[in-house]
């Protein structure tokens, strides 16, 4: 089992807005059953780490290339977002 963490740099003062974003994108995912259960947080006043950073992590039985063959890409985050 492995956990996969996505970490995101964002424009000051963005990050909540991003958090929304990648929440989404997160799952869509999950709807499509590509991906486990997300946890989306940033750090920022309250939470330590670097300000305006933004994780997204979720496990995994293996570590899959988002490119191989066979994997669609879920439509709901191909145009709206």
């Amino acid at each position: 089992m492995y956990l996969i963490r996505r970490v995101f740099k964002c424009k000051p003062r963005t990050a909540r807005r991003a958090a929304e974003l990648v929440t989404k994108i997160g799952e869509a995912y999950m709807n499509a059953g590509q991906r486990s259960e997300i946890r989306v947080y940033f750090s920022g006043g309250t939470v330590p780490g670097p300000a305006d950073t933004l994780y997204m992590d979720w496990t995994s039985e293996a570590i899959e290339s988002p490119g191989r063959d066979g994997n669609v890409t879920p439509r709901e985050i191909i145009g709206p977002l």
